[in-house]
């Protein structure tokens, strides 16, 4: 085996850990960054209505990731630790079965959510103004879906597979081509918003593609093999990453609940202004998501391995991490907020100024929702997927969809913005509660 593949031998200590989460830190960064470009480019040259449309979208797009974490989290758990355990033939068919199942789900959903694509965008808020809008950006989105599911699900297993740099470079390159395209089919081509749906599913069907020329090969620490039907620890899978499907559920949900209290105060332009904090608040909270995706896998190992020290060692080194982090992405966020508006809201005075005086208050949840991310992340990792999806699901079904609905009624807009912080707040509190609770049963600290 590779010498370069074997982080799980190596000292645990912060220069390691770094090291090997790090590509997977830039990859997820990059790959929002390039999914912003949908929203800028749309922004400047189709307008705020087609801005308003891709967040309307946004909820069905936040479930096809969501089918991909439910099988790329749980999956990887059930992989990481039976290589842990010194099982690669038995992690490889289970990898294998993963895949296939998850091209197999999605495909489905695929094929419901373009046929009746209109009530749904109806439903999710669309007016009559964006329901074409939606109908030509969603359909080409979801139709491809599966490429989405496959080049997620490639990059978080090639962090298992102790290729995170590969997984770096998969981002980067269909990161470029996403961009090239958005340029020529909206800003040359002027094919409009759907232009930015066809650049999006290229770019997303050749990072499904490229990867497979690396599992084809035995020489990988992870490679494809003929699957073996495994019902029980498949639904054992899907269950334990379904805590992180709540999640994703959860963001779609909260986006739709903030797209009926702005569409009710503000009007499209307000779905616009919270749809640019929206797309800072992934560019940001993505380096956390990339750096708990890129230790997931050595807390799952040393945890299948029963190595109790270096499990704490590593648990450590991100809790330290992790309150680093949460300061400097709150302090960047107040620092550079109006440029970073700007690149949604430059042409348009209305819109900016909206966006600006919301995204100042938005901002505040930094500082608590990378402790929740993580928490989320670790009890994954640990084959925990209840507790998992408990904190999902409070912070985001019960804390900010409240916050969303109630808040307004006493501040009225302010309430709006004001939601997630106040519900990452409340939602931390409860995070150290169990990490503390469980600490003597999984012994990370």
């Amino acid at each position: 085996m590779p010498e370069e593949t074997l982080i799980y031998d190596k000292p645990v200590n912060f220069h390691n850990m770094l090291k090997f989460a790090l590509p997977t830190v830039l990859m997820t960064m990059f790959s929002s960054a390039y999914g912003m470009v949908d929203g800028v480019i749309v922004s400047r040259f189709v307008g705020s209505v087609g801005l308003a449309a891709i967040n309307i979208v946004m909820p069905l797009f936040f479930f096809v990731i969501g089918l991909s974490i439910v099988f790329a989290t749980g999956g990887n758990a059930v992989v990481a630790s039976r290589l842990g355990a010194g099982k690669p033939r038995e992690a490889n068919t289970f990898f294998s079965l993963v895949l296939i199942s998850a091209v197999t789900v999605t495909a489905v959903f695929a094929i419901f959510a373009v046929a009746f694509a209109e009530p749904l965008y109806t439903f999710l808020g669309a007016d009559e103004e964006l329901l074409p809008y939606c109908l030509k950006y969603g359909n080409v989105v979801i139709a491809f879906s599966a490429m989405i599911v496959l080049q997620y699900m490639f990059q978080i297993f090639l962090v298992t597979a102790g290729k995170p740099h590969f997984g770096l470079v998969l981002a980067v390159i269909t990161g470029c081509v996403n961009v090239v395209l958005d340029l020529l089919f909206v800003a040359v081509f002027d094919w409009g918003i759907q232009g930015a749906a066809i650049a999006t599913v290229t770019a997303s069907t050749i990072g499904s593609l490229l990867p497979l020329f690396f599992f084809r090969s035995r020489r990988f620490l992870l490679h494809l093999c003929r699957p073996r039907w495994e019902a029980k620890q498949l639904l054992h899978a899907m269950v334990n990453g379904s805590s992180e499907m709540v999640n994703s559920l959860a963001i779609a949900f909260v986006t739709f609940l903030f797209n009926l209290q702005m569409m009710s105060y503000l009007g499209e332009k307000g779905v616009a202004a919270i749809s640019s904090s929206l797309y800072i608040q992934d560019l940001f909270l993505s380096a956390i998501m990339g750096f708990s995706m890129g230790v997931a896998p050595v807390l799952s190992y040393y945890y299948g391995a029963k190595n109790t020290e270096s499990l704490r060692k590593v648990f450590l080194i991100c809790i330290r991490v992790i309150a680093f982090a949460s300061v400097i992405l709150f302090a960047c966020a107040e620092l550079f907020a109006a440029p970073l508006v700007n690149i949604f809201a430059g042409n348009d005075d209305v819109l900016q100024k909206m966006a600006l005086t919301g995204f100042r208050l938005f901002s505040v949840g930094f500082l608590f929702s990378s402790f929740n991310i993580f928490a989320s992340g670790l009890f994954t990792s640990l084959c925990n997927g209840k507790i998992s999806a408990l904190i999902a699901f409070l912070r985001a079904f019960i804390f900010q969809a409240g916050a969303i609905l109630l808040l307004p009624l006493i501040i009225e807009v302010n309430g709006i913005w004001l939601a997630v912080p106040l519900a990452e707040m409340i939602t931390v509190l409860i995070v150290f509660f169990l990490i503390r609770h469980y600490r003597t049963e999984y012994h990370y600290w």
